[in-house]
């Protein structure tokens, strides 16, 4: 073999062992490439998984996902209330509201969206009902007459009821403690999917609200605002007869007694 033959060859085995080698240290870095990336999956996957499916079903057809107890469940609910105060509600699949209207207590149709006995159903009705004439009375004591906007040659007569400084969260937090404390967690949070903001005492004090009564009218008028930025967020016109179902008893509507109420 010649001098040259033999050096060709030598490189050629040499070139050969350096791709072995490369081949055998790529086939290391990625297998640990692998196994960092499992790590990493382990390291970022989230703690608390979502407490409910929050997926917006039309046509409110199918089961309604049941929420899991525990603190996420307490954050989710809080954030649920909040969320509804400022106009933004869930789509669970299914409507109902809490409360009766004309403070009879829960609804059937939140009793049944709960599971609740037919003892639960009382307990919760003692419950709601206390909540709603604490609420009533509360609304009543932060009524004052906007003089400004009045006129008595006309017949007008307006009241801002201003938002509580907590929004209403002192009286809020009673009602889901008693709650949680008579049905446990799992219940409380189906039964607070009925909450219902713009219906009960503008958020029981989260909105500024605005009434209006025109002598003679058979309708009064009302208007929720955000205490925030001033805003509108909800407004209506009802009967006369049916304020007590939306407000309570405790106000003194101007011109009527509380017997004609």
């Amino acid at each position: 073999m010649s001098k040259l033959s033999k050096i060709l060859l030598a490189v050629v085995i040499v070139s050969l062992l350096v791709a072995s080698r490369q081949a055998d240290e790529a086939e290391r870095l990625q297998t640990e490439n692998r196994s960092l990336e499992r790590q990493v999956g382990r390291l970022t996957t989230p703690v608390h998984q979502p407490p409910h499916d929050t997926s917006r079903s039309r046509g409110g057809t199918g089961e309604v996902p049941r929420p899991k107890p525990g603190l996420e469940v307490e954050e989710a609910l809080r954030q649920q209330i909040v969320n509804a105060d400022n106009g933004i509600h869930e789509d669970y699949g299914t409507h109902f509201s809490l409360m009766e209207e004309g403070q009879d207590g829960v609804s059937p149709a939140a009793a049944k969206a709960a599971g609740l006995t037919g003892e639960e159903s009382e307990q919760v009705s003692r419950i709601l009902k206390k909540a709603w004439d604490s609420a009533a009375e509360d609304f009543a004591r932060r009524a004052e007459l906007i003089e400004e906007d009045s006129d008595e040659k006309a017949g007008r007569t307006v009241y801002m009821i201003s938002a509580r400084a907590d929004r209403g969260w002192g009286l809020k937090d009673v009602l889901l403690a008693e709650l949680g404390d008579a049905v446990g967690a799992e219940k409380r949070a189906l039964l607070m999917r009925g909450y219902q903001s713009n219906r009960f005492f503008g958020g029981f004090g989260a909105d500024d609200v605005r009434l209006e009564f025109t002598a003679g009218a058979s309708k009064y008028s009302f208007t929720y605002l955000n205490p925030l930025d001033g805003s509108d967020t909800y407004y209506g016109s009802s009967p006369l007869e049916e304020f007590s179902h939306r407000f309570g008893d405790s106000f003194e509507i101007p011109g009527i007694s509380r017997s004609e109420k």
